[in-house]
């Protein structure tokens, strides 16, 4: 016996809500992230690339360095709106958001 689309037996009439229709297959959904934007691990990143932290977009001024026994990362920033020099430190096993120095 044929099953309908919501798996109950079809009694093989036309007509009793039965639908010919097929139902499409779900699409997957994508990241809406830019292409210039990339999740870096922070002892990645060079001098010149752009962090961007709760919404503030950081330059990097310094080469990374490890601390802790490579548990967290020490970044020398600088935010370009604010003009202002700032150490971070961020854990080394988590990924970040960066732009590359190349593509920005």
């Amino acid at each position: 016996m044929p099953l309908t689309t919501a798996g109950r037996p079809s009694s093989g009439k036309a007509g009793e809500g039965e639908s010919s229709a097929t139902i499409p297959a779900m699409a997957r959904k994508r990241s809406v992230r830019p292409r210039s934007e990339q999740l870096v691990f922070p002892f990645e990143l060079p001098v010149g690339d752009i962090v961007l932290d709760e919404g503030a977009r950081l330059e990097v001024v310094d080469q990374p360095t490890t601390t802790h026994g490579g548990k967290l990362t020490r970044v020398v920033v600088r935010d370009a709106a604010l003009n202002v020099r700032d150490e971070r430190y961020l854990e080394a096993w988590r990924k970040v958001r960066a732009v590359r120095a190349s593509v920005a």
